[in-house]
């Protein structure tokens, strides 16, 4: 029986009409099915610009298969959600036993992980490859080598959003072309932005800042984070990368970025108009808070006060475990 309700939500990846949910996010039928071809079939996609910025839309979504993937995933498509090619039926008993089976083996992994683990067992561990929740599923259990004195129990919710922040800024289209010792450059100066913009769901972001830096943009990041409709994934990523180019003016590393300032916001105004057109001042907040964030310089003391795990340790093991 053909479908015949649409969705009065347009497809989260290019806009296009949608027919519901797939794979957690609203999406057309024809996105829906690059995203299960693309999982199924391991596909490795090149952006065709050699930018992996290139536009995704309901006209040009064929044109760049790597950048619409890359936007599936920003925009937190499951790819866990796709199921493998069927073969033949099996009865509920036989699946039954098979689940059970896989479980007992996630518990075994997962109890072995608890326990003290070599640096070159760390380095197995693609980080850059796992979603968000998986990633703070890792930090919690994660225990550094011995040499560094770090338990897990030790671990805060801080720590937690360093991992994923630093974690997922590293992929931003802005600085993912960089060699990994420029990135590491990179990162060593503005890991702490990462985190202010990844904890903007939560009041970490607030606690976070220094007395000072905090008088200034509390009022803007209240207004972001308070909101019924918090950012989104792909909101998260664009502020990401307005703030790269932004710091492009104070950083010598992000100089060549400055000049992409305006493309990301106009992305970034065209998804909240998008998606969230009745929330008219969408775009207004997040482009003054960004604004605000980039002028101020963030205390470094304040925020190591509140970590257990050394920004510099962590940035190295994830550059380590990149270049893999």
């Amino acid at each position: 029986m053909g479908r015949s309700l649409v969705v009065n939500e347009p497809c989260q990846i290019c806009g296009d009409r949608s027919f519901g949910r797939h794979y957690g996010i609203v999406c057309c039928d024809g996105c829906s099915c690059f995203f299960k071809r693309s999982i199924r079939r391991n596909i490795q996609y090149a952006c065709i610009s050699g930018e992996n910025n290139c536009p995704v839309d309901k006209t040009r979504r064929n044109w760049c298969p790597s950048c619409r993937l890359g936007k599936c995933f920003a925009m937190n498509m499951n790819k866990d959600a796709v199921q493998k090619e069927r073969g033949p039926r099996r009865n509920r008993r036989t699946k039954a036993l098979s689940d059970q089976s896989k479980l007992t083996s996630f518990n075994e992994t997962n109890n072995e992980s608890n326990s003290a683990v070599s640096e070159s067992s760390f380095k197995t561990q693609n980080l850059l490859s796992l979603k968000p929740n998986d990633l703070l599923n890792f930090a919690k259990s994660f225990k550094f080598p011995n040499d560094l004195s770090v338990k897990p129990s030790l671990i805060s919710q801080a720590d937690i959003l360093l991992f994923t922040a630093i974690t997922q800024s590293m992929k931003s289209s802005v600085i993912i072309f960089l060699s990994p010792s420029t990135k590491l450059e990179v990162m060593q100066q503005v890991w702490q932005y990462c985190v202010i913009i990844h904890g903007i769901k939560s009041d970490l972001s607030l606690n976070l800042l220094g007395n000072d830096p905090k008088a200034i943009i509390s009022n803007s990041l209240k207004d972001v984070f308070l909101q019924n409709a918090g950012p989104d994934y792909e909101e998260i990523r664009l502020l990401m990368c307005i703030t790269f180019c932004l710091l492009g003016q104070c950083i010598s590393q992000l100089n060549f970025a400055t000049s992409l300032t305006e493309s990301y916001r106009f992305w970034l105004n065209r998804h909240c108009s998008t998606y969230y057109p009745t929330d008219v001042q969408r775009f207004n907040r997040y482009n003054q808070f960004v604004n605000k964030l980039a002028q101020v310089k963030l205390d470094l003391i304040s925020f190591k006060q509140k970590l257990t795990l050394d920004p510099k340790i962590v940035l190295n093991f994830l550059i380590s475990v990149s270049n893999e």
